[in-house]
């Protein structure tokens, strides 16, 4: 399957293999090409990686340290948590699709003794595009008790243009170690296969919700922040994110630059990633885009730090096409 590293970015279906380095990405375009590379990978920690506006499920990404859950008061158990967590989905999903089967709730875990972690998501529906699935988990947020709430523990990954979800059977790999570990279990249903719990499988039929007024996204305007005295357009900020998709830099929320700096895009950390900069896995890093006449530029700021006295900010360059630039 190697040879689909060259051209997965065409492949209908995306997956990122953690358990290499650099990481490696590869494409298939159906069902049994994806069940060949899980065979020919067996073991390692592999990502559905989303990217595109195609239709997608609904997805739940859960994180609650057990020193955190023994902290809230009142005080809550660990089955507790999980509860309501599985009845804001459900009340979501029917609030947004009233037709939707309970029945149809995946659950799946990759918990250990300091952690609850669980991914919760359905057969029974799907959302237009990404953006939509983000104000989902907004919606689910709001129905958890306050203690609950915190980004820390319902992780919006799908706030931003492209997201990855560890694939059912895959062990987490651990960036400082060079273990594998808390590998992803079927808790609903038990027997699932592994496409009962990706997030954009083949063949997947299942309703598309389009007309959710709980779902309505206000329509980007393209026009020039001029206000700010900053000529950035919408246009220029999704040329930027298409840029870091396609040198596979995620894990960050990009924003509009500021007044005070008008060719440097702020790059926010929204979920735990590889940084091919410092060669390493960042929890909570940030990072930025420098803009260029021609191209653009991408910095962490720990290599920032990290760089040898006297030597240049690494970085890697980003360059769009002469299309894109026209």
């Amino acid at each position: 399957m190697d040879a689909s590293m060259d051209n997965y970015g065409a492949s209908l279906y995306k997956i990122r293999d953690d358990s290499v380095k650099p990481r490696h990405f590869l494409g298939a375009d159906n069902a049994d090409e994806i069940e060949a590379i899980l065979s020919d990978r067996e073991g390692h920690s592999l990502h559905e990686f989303i990217d595109g506006n195609e239709p997608l499920r609904p997805i739940i990404d859960f994180d609650l340290p057990e020193d955190t859950l023994n902290a809230i008061t009142p005080k809550l158990t660990c089955n507790q948590a999980k509860n309501s967590l599985c009845c804001a989905f459900r009340d979501t999903c029917l609030e947004v699709f009233p037709k939707w089967d309970k029945k149809t709730m995946t659950i799946s875990e990759s918990s250990d003794t300091k952690k609850i972690s669980l991914h919760v998501s359905t057969t029974g529906m799907r959302l237009p595009n990404i953006a939509q699935v983000a104000m989902f988990t907004e919606l689910v947020r709001k129905k958890l008790p306050v203690a609950l709430q915190a980004n820390s523990i319902i992780d919006n990954i799908a706030n931003k243009s492209s997201f990855s979800l560890r694939m059912l059977g895959s062990p987490k790999y651990n960036e400082k170690t060079g273990e594998h570990i808390r590998v992803k279990k079927a808790i609903h249903p038990k027997d699932g296969s592994v496409f009962d719990f990706m997030i954009r499988p083949p063949n997947d039929e299942s309703e598309i919700i389009e007309n959710s007024p709980l779902l309505v996204i206000p329509e980007s305007e393209s026009i020039s922040h001029s206000s700010m005295g900053v000529d950035v357009t919408e246009v220029e900020l999704e040329l930027v994110e298409k840029l870091l998709r396609e040198s596979s830099i995620e894990g960050f929320n990009l924003s509009f630059p500021s007044e005070q700096s008008p060719d440097v895009f702020p790059l926010k950390r929204m979920a735990q990633s590889y940084c091919s900069l410092c060669d390493r896995e960042h929890t909570n890093e940030n990072a930025y885009i420098i803009r260029n006449k021609k191209s653009y530029s991408f910095h962490c700021y720990r290599a920032d730090q990290e760089k040898p006295s006297g030597s240049r900010k690494p970085s890697i360059k980003l360059a769009p096409s002469e299309t894109a630039l026209s």
